[in-house]
């Protein structure tokens, strides 16, 4: 009985573990609020605290950006260097992380004009 108990502990470990190294699709908001949205210009400490994000990753391509809030410090950026040509980020404003939209995500978003 004791190994069976193991076995099934060792097993729902690995799935833990393993489960979550799918980075392909960590980066992709499902909720569709996110995609139906409008976007927006960030206001207030928004700005700031994104720009800082951005500016600390290397980020290049956002001479212009808009947000959508999808959770309370969580957002989709569509960035743009030239008004034409848009790249989409999820961010994370109380870690500091930001990650390349995945391709499945860029397909649904929309350019904010």
């Amino acid at each position: 009985m004791k190994k069976i108990v193991l076995i099934i502990i060792v097993i729902v470990l690995a799935i833990m573990v393993f489960g979550n190294l799918d980075t392909k699709n960590s980066n992709i908001i499902e909720d569709e609020r996110t995609y139906s949205n409008s976007w927006r210009e960030p206001h207030g400490t928004e700005f700031a605290k994104i720009g800082r994000i951005i500016v600390a990753n290397g980020i290049k391509v956002c001479g212009e950006y808009y947000v959508k809030e999808v959770a309370s410090g969580e957002y989709v950026i569509a960035c743009t260097p030239d008004g034409n040509n848009w790249t989409y980020y999820v961010a994370w404003i109380h870690t500091e992380k930001i990650l390349l939209a995945n391709d499945e995500m860029e397909r649904k978003l929309t350019p904010p004009r």
